[in-house]
C-alpha cells in the first residue's frame, strides 16, 4: 500500500483509496483492486467516488473471474438505484450494471433464463434508454442459445408492444402539456 493522505483518525482518504484501486486494476492486480474499491466504497457509498468505486468493484471482480461476486455487486447497484440516481442523472451507470449482470449470466455462467430476467427488467424500467435495444437483442440471443424459436417470436411481439407503449406514453407526456397550453392561450385570447 502506498503512503496515503490520512484523515483526522489516521485512515486513508476515500479518493486516495480509489486512486490506488484504479492503479491496481490497471496493473492487472484485480484482487487487490477489489479490496481497495470495497474500502473506498464503504467510506461513503452515496457520494460520486463511492458510486464509481462500486461500479469498478464489479468490473474488478469480473476481470478476476469472480463472476457471481460481480453479479452481486451489479445487483446491489441496481437495487440501490434511488440512492445513486442523484449522482447519475441519465441513469446510464445503473442501466449498464443491469445489462452487464445479464451478460454475465448469459455469457459466463451460461444461465440464459437469469439473463433474460435482467434484460426484461432493463426494458421494463428503462424502455426509452439506448441500452433497451441492446437488451432486446440479447434476449433474442438467449432464445436462440436455448433453441426456443417459437418463444422467440412471442417475446419479440411482446417487446415490440412494450416499445410502442413507451413511445406512445412519451408522446402523451409532451402532447398533454401542449394541449393544456393551447387551451389556456385560447381562453386568454377569447
Amino acid at each position: 500500500m502506498s503512503a496515503f493522505c490520512r484523515n483526522a483518525f489516521g485512515a486513508p482518504l476515500q479518493q486516495e483509496l480509489f486512486t490506488e484501486a484504479q492503479r491496481d486494476y490497471l496493473k492487472g492486480d484485480y484482487l487487490r483492486a477489489v479490496e481497495n474499491f470495497k474500502n473506498a466504497r464503504n467510506m461513503d457509498p452515496l457520494n460520486k467516488t463511492g458510486l464509481a468505486a462500486h461500479l469498478l468493484l464489479g468490473q474488478a471482480y469480473e476481470m478476476a473471474g469472480e463472476y457471481e461476486k460481480a453479479i452481486g455487486v451489479y445487483g446491489d447497484i441496481y437495487s440501490d438505484y434511488w440512492n445513486y440516481r442523484a449522482f447519475s442523472s441519465d441513469n446510464d451507470d445503473v442501466i449498464k450494471a443491469l445489462l452487464t449482470e445479464g451478460d454475465l449470466f448469459r455469457l459466463r455462467l451460461k444461465k440464459p433464463e437469469e439473463a433474460m430476467a435482467r434484460y426484461k427488467k432493463l426494458i421494463s424500467d428503462f424502455p426509452s434508454s439506448d441500452f433497451a435495444s441492446v437488451a432486446r437483442q440479447s434476449i433474442i440471443e438467449c432464445y436462440r442459445d436455448m433453441g426456443m424459436e417459437k418463444e422467440l417470436k412471442k417475446s419479440l411481439d411482446e417487446l415490440s408492444g412494450a416499445a410502442r407503449y413507451s413511445r406512445s406514453s412519451a408522446i402523451l407526456k409532451v402532447a398533454v402539456p401542449v394541449a393544456a397550453a393551447l387551451a389556456l392561450l385560447l381562453t386568454v385570447l377569447f
